[in-house]
C-alpha cells in the first residue's frame, strides 16, 4: 500500500511538472552588472550599436536613475542613426536618410542630435537640387541664379573639389554668356 501511494503521488507530482513546462525557452540567468558592463563597452568598441543599446536598456532598467547611463542611451542612439543616415548618403539616398530621420525624431524626440543630423540631410538635399540647376542652365541668367545659390552651400564643404571645379568652370561659362551677348545687346540700344 505504501508502495501505491508513493506510485501515485509521484507519478501526480511529475504530471504537474510536466504539465508547467512549456515549449519556450526560459529566460538568461540574471547577469551580473560587472558582466553587463564588460559586455557593453565591447560592443561599443567594435561597434555594435544595436547590441550597445539593448545592453544599456539592460542597465538602466537595474538603475534608471543614473544619469551616466541615460546620457550614454542617448550618445549610442545617435550614432546609431549617424551610422545609418551615412550608410544611406554614401548611396546617394538623401530622401530615405531624411525619412530615416524623422522616423527616429518622432521615436526620440528629445534628442538635439538628431534635429542637427536633420539639418546637415537637408543641406544635402538643397545642395543636390543647386547642382541640378547648375547643369541644366543654359541661359545666363538662370546661369547667374543657379550660381548665386550653390556658392554658399558649397562654401560649407570644403572637400568637395569636383564641385568647386565644376562652380568655376560655370562661372566662366557665364563670362563666356556675357560676352557673347554684349554686341547683341548694344546693338539693340539696351
Amino acid at each position: 500500500m505504501f508502495k501505491s501511494v508513493t506510485a501515485i503521488f509521484l507519478s501526480t507530482v511529475f504530471l504537474l511538472l510536466a504539465a508547467g513546462c512549456s515549449k519556450e525557452t526560459a529566460p538568461d540567468p540574471p547577469v551580473a552588472r560587472a558582466e553587463l558592463t564588460r559586455r557593453l563597452f565591447e560592443a561599443l568598441q567594435t561597434k555594435r550599436d544595436a547590441e550597445a543599446l539593448a545592453i544599456v536598456d539592460k542597465l538602466l532598467a537595474l538603475d534608471n536613475d543614473n544619469s551616466d547611463l541615460i546620457e550614454m542611451r542617448e550618445r549610442i542612439i545617435g550614432n546609431l542613426c549617424t551610422r545609418q543616415v551615412q550608410v544611406m548618403v554614401n548611396k546617394s539616398n538623401l530622401d530615405g536618410a531624411r525619412t530615416y530621420i524623422a522616423r527616429q525624431r518622432k521615436r526620440y524626440p528629445m534628442m538635439p542630435r538628431l534635429k542637427i543630423l536633420e539639418d546637415e540631410v537637408k543641406e544635402l538635399i538643397a545642395l543636390r537640387a543647386a547642382v541640378r540647376n547648375l547643369a541644366a542652365a543654359k541661359d545666363a541668367q538662370s546661369l547667374e541664379e543657379a550660381l548665386n545659390k550653390i556658392t554658399p552651400l558649397a562654401a560649407k564643404y570644403p572637400a568637395a573639389v569636383q564641385l568647386k571645379r565644376d562652380i568655376a568652370a560655370r562661372k566662366q561659362d557665364l563670362q563666356k554668356m556675357r560676352k557673347a551677348s554684349a554686341p547683341a545687346e548694344k546693338a539693340s540700344g539696351k
